[in-house]
């Protein structure tokens, strides 16, 4: 047995269908995985679900087992029964794609790691993508980002939960999983993490009842991340190493929950249960010296917690909240077959008036708006250390794929009514290429968003891009991309946010494409040509398409191909010819339907037929057998001198490149990249 799932059950209903669903439909064989669904007491039908599934389903084991109110003791009884080399947990709302288990273990094999993480997504609440950036066959806590994903949706070598006794605490209580997780991690000898695609689907329940929704009671939560820190602490040294671990926890589930957008919303008596559970656990476990490397404003929040200052840590959150990420795209456009935004992200108060930076004397302060009247004002750090990520995002899935960055800066402009005042704001250029954004593949079918997001100086946020000026008006053209082709059709939303539409979800090639300009090229003998406003790059595979002609009420069909062909830049070209009975003379209505049979037609021109059924389209002229020749023996002769060119060490292919430019009086051209 290769890899057991375990998967911890409590009235999960319907939602089993899918998660176990997507085990049945794994590629491993029945013989190499099985699944260990452990109810835990659960009051509805799910008890009589698994049995029905297992009694169907062989790899399927189910156990029952009296209620104990969290996953822990589920999760420790299918530890114990797996039979798996390997251990793969599973929530009951979550789901796997095919073929998932199969290459997370054959990369644990391969690299003899005690853990696994594929790249998780969700629909439905943040996940981290910093850890996930890269695939890394062997790693460890040390020297990646591992702490910041510590839910453990992963898998796990059986032996080495077992050896090193990492077990999830039992009961009712919270952080279980970051407890199991952190003493994991220090455990492990190697680690390896695979990027190239999503192995992991965090799914929103329609009940809004999926695990750790509930609300938090402060005492035990930060019981139980003491817990977590004590471990941390345990298994490390003091020094920057300690600080950097705990620095984790301190950001995010200390200082995080006593900021925006919810803690002004909370009850007084909550809010003050909250800070001092907080309070308490960093006077005890975390130094002072962790804030150094915190950012302006969580070192401003840290402050007020370390100084017993909780109105003014509530007003500053409640003041922050009211901060957003204004993400603006310039412009976007085809280059080399990859699609360039360039964009400009600033944040900005609620009623749009940008976020300012004062200069007084040596000091840089942060909009004085923000804390005047709450703390003094918070001096922000020179040069600006802003980051900014663009990436595209399935709103069904939650998957998210990162755009490399270049020319990446940060500007300032002076304030319009305030001489003292600057603006500041960062300016990017992100790429998209359609055909390996998604980890070496073509993105997968859905309408995925554009977003960006910025941090810095203590601000985190996440906004979808926007077009501004002629972006309104006028969009990259589509472009057709992968093997089987898939349709890429950039596109804006009601409210001028940008995406990327893939396989006509919701719009079409013909949409898009019918609103620019479609050139008619040489006829080459009987073959019509022409050139659609549609990028396709060389070697994409050709597509098979229909050519309607239409005259007096009558409509014909011909059969047509869509293939790259390289004029000056790349484009898609339309072939068609008479094909079947001739067709009878006259002129004809010449239309394209590029997206299937149900799909849309654009007009390409009118056609005139002769008498002896030849085609002619408008505009086109006609090429005679030589130049059809000629032609080809061009095409071959260049396809093959970039073969060889390809071959050539990079020195060989400038020098190469410069004397073709020198002969077509060009000079010397650019060093390729």
């Amino acid at each position: 047995m290769k890899v057991s799932v375990v998967i911890p059950v409590y009235n999960a209903g319907a939602y089993l269908d899918r998660s176990i669903g997507s085990m049945l439909a794994q590629t491993l064989p029945p013989g190499e995985l099985e699944v260990v669904a452990v109810d835990d007491g659960s009051t509805d039908d799910s008890p009589g679900r698994l049995d029905a599934i297992a009694a169907d389903h062989p790899r399927v084991r189910v156990i029952h087992t009296p209620n104990s109110g969290w996953p822990g003791r589920p999760r420790n009884i299918g530890i114990e029964a797996a039979t798996g080399e390997y251990v793969q947990f599973l929530d009951q709302d979550d789901w796997m794609p095919s073929g998932a288990l199969e290459r997370l273990y054959q990369m644990g094999r391969q690299n003899d790691a005690d853990i696994v993480l594929g790249k998780v997504a969700s629909n439905f609440r943040p996940v981290s993508q910093g850890v996930f950036r890269h695939t890394m066959v062997a790693c460890t806590v040390w020297d990646a980002p591992l702490i910041d994903s510590l839910t453990p949706h992963k898998m796990f070598r059986s032996v080495f939960l077992r050896d090193n006794g990492i077990r999830f605490p039992e009961g009712r209580r919270r952080l279980e999983d970051q407890l199991f997780m952190t003493k994991a991690y220090f455990a492990a000898r190697n680690v390896s993490i695979i990027a190239d695609q999503a192995y992991y689907f965090y799914a929103h329940r329609a009940d809004d009842l999926n695990a750790g929704s509930e609300a938090i009671i402060p005492e035990g939560y930060y019981a139980n991340l003491r817990e977590v820190l004590e471990v941390v602490i345990g298994s490390t040294e003091p020094g920057a190493d300690r600080h950097r671990f705990l620095r984790r926890f301190w950001r995010a589930e200390m200082l995080g929950r006593l900021s925006e957008p919810s803690y002004p919303d909370f009850q007084p008596a909550y809010q003050g249960a909250m800070f001092r559970a907080v309070r308490e656990l960093a006077g005890d476990l975390i130094p002072p010296e962790v804030d150094d490397e915190l950012g302006p404003v969580l070192r401003a929040r840290a402050s007020l917690v370390r100084g017993n200052r909780p109105d003014a840590l509530r007003d500053l959150a409640r003041s922050m909240r009211a901060v957003k990420l204004e993400a603006a795209a310039g412009s976007w456009r085809w280059s080399t077959g990859r699609l360039v935004v360039n964009m400009q992200l600033r944040f900005a108060h609620g009623d749009g008036r940008p976020l300012t930076l004062v200069r007084r004397g040596d000091e840089l302060l942060l909009d004085p708006d923000l804390t005047t009247g709450i703390i003094e004002p918070i001096v922000v750090t020179e040069p600006l250390p802003w980051r900014a990520e663009v990436s595209v995002r399935h709103p069904e899935t939650g998957e998210e794929w990162t755009l490399p960055q270049r020319d990446v800066r940060v500007e300032t402009m002076a304030a319009p009514n305030d001489p003292e005042a600057l603006v500041p704001q960062l300016v990017t250029s992100a790429t998209l290429d359609p055909g390996k954004i998604a980890g070496g593949h073509p993105l997968a079918r859905g309408a995925w968003r554009l977003t960006a997001r910025l941090v810095g100086p203590g601000f985190d946020r996440r906004a979808p891009v926007a077009g501004s000026g002629s972006l309104l008006s006028r969009l990259p053209a589509p472009t057709l991309v992968g093997s089987p082709p898939h349709a890429l059709v950039p596109y804006r939303n009601d409210d001028g946010t940008l995406g990327i539409d893939v396989d006509r979800v919701t719009t079409t090639l013909a949409a898009s494409a019918g609103q620019r300009r479609i050139v008619p090229l040489p006829q080459e003998g009987s073959r019509i040509l022409v050139q659609l406003p549609i990028i396709m790059r060389r070697h994409t595979p050709t597509v098979r398409v229909e050519v309607l002609l239409t005259a007096g009420g009558r409509e014909r069909s011909l059969r047509a191909v869509v293939a790259p062909r390289d004029i000056g830049v790349q484009r898609a070209v339309l072939a068609f010819k008479p094909s079947g009975e001739r067709l009878p003379a006259g002129r004809y209505a010449a239309a394209a339907r590029l997206d299937g049979e149900d799909g849309p037609a654009i007009p390409i021109g009118t056609v005139a037929v002769d008498a002896r059924g030849r085609l002619a389209l408008d505009g086109a002229r006609r090429m005679g057998p030589l130049r059809r020749t000629g032609r080809l023996m061009r095409r071959v002769a260049r396809d093959w001198t970039l073969w060889l060119a390809r071959k050539l060490p990079p020195e060989a292919r400038l020098r190469l490149r410069t004397a073709y430019g020198m002969l077509r009086g060009q000079g010397r051209t650019r060093r390729p990249s």
